[in-house]
């Protein structure tokens, strides 16, 4: 997990740490049902926090996640680490794919990365499976790239 695109990306022990948990509890929530968007942060001390967004009517909209983002770029200055988890699609080879999706920052980093890691259902033993291992797909602004 170290380049895409021809760029070179820097991601931190604690950072890949973290984002493979949190993609693994993705999954578990999503393969249970639960599809809500969360926020996972460490702070400096390495205490951790989770926020689910929900809308009040408990709807799951596609804008939560850009409200998800929103909190943690107003209000989160404590984190040196966020993930933001949502379910998604990750198109590969002409097939659309579920995946958990999770956009991780880490304070002090210009960029943020976000990470896919796709999932079938299998229907003979009614689970669900992952499918390969997680992969970067994209860059965004890093939501902690302010000054403290």
């Amino acid at each position: 997990m170290s380049s895409t695109k021809g760029d070179s990306i820097s991601i931190s022990d604690e950072l890949q740490k973290w984002v493979l948990e949190i993609l693994d509890l993705g999954f578990g929530c999503f393969c249970d049902g639960d599809y809500q968007p969360f926020i996972f942060l460490v702070n400096e001390d390495g205490e951790k926090d989770m926020i689910d967004v929900v809308d009040v009517d408990g709807n799951i909209l596609p804008s939560l996640v850009e409200e998800a983002r929103k909190i943690v770029a107003g209000a989160c200055s404590f984190a040196k680490i966020y993930v933001i988890v949502s379910a998604g699609y990750l198109h590969k080879d002409g097939i659309k794919y579920d995946a958990v999706v999770a956009e991780a920052g880490e304070k002090g980093e210009s960029k943020a990365l976000v990470f896919a890691q796709r999932y079938i259902e299998n229907n003979e033993i009614e689970s669900f499976e992952k499918i390969g291992r997680p992969g970067i797909v994209n860059t965004v602004e890093n939501l902690l790239n302010y000054d403290a």
